[in-house]
């Protein structure tokens, strides 16, 4: 039997993961890549920053109750309309925003209204929605 194939293999792979280490240790070592990796991470964050600022401007101001109540029926409108269409993903952004603003979202949101998958969905919104009014 003639192993050469097999020794032809492990030799090519060795060699390619030899090379890919070269090559690595080479992009790592360069000056400037630890600036293009810090340059990247910020443009990156800049860009999760500023869509934050524009889901914030979404919402109303919390100070104002008239604002607030507007706000919360418009949010609870769609929700319906959103469901009715059977758009599940509109209708937990809505249903979310909605109970998110109230002062007692828990107590407003029924399980026995919407079914089981869409409650932790709009519960998992809610959450995000109230870290998100949080960072003002």
């Amino acid at each position: 039997m003639n192993n050469a194939p097999i020794g032809y293999t492990i030799c090519g792979l060795l060699g390619t993961i030899l090379i890919c280490y070269i090559l690595d240790y080479k992009r790592t070592k360069n000056s400037g890549y630890k600036d293009k990796v810090k340059q990247s991470r910020k443009k990156e964050c800049n860009k999760k920053r500023e869509l934050r600022k524009e889901e914030r401007k979404y919402f109303p101001n919390t100070d104002n109750l008239g604002e607030v109540r507007n706000f919360f029926i418009d949010e609870v409108e769609f929700a319906e309309i959103s469901f009715a269409q059977g758009d599940e993903d509109d209708t937990i952004f809505h249903l979310g925003n909605a109970f998110a603003l109230s002062g007692r979202s828990d107590e407003l949101l029924m399980k026995a209204i919407i079914p089981p998958h869409l409650y932790q969905e709009v519960v998992e919104r809610i959450e995000y929605v109230k870290k998100l009014l949080e960072e003002k």
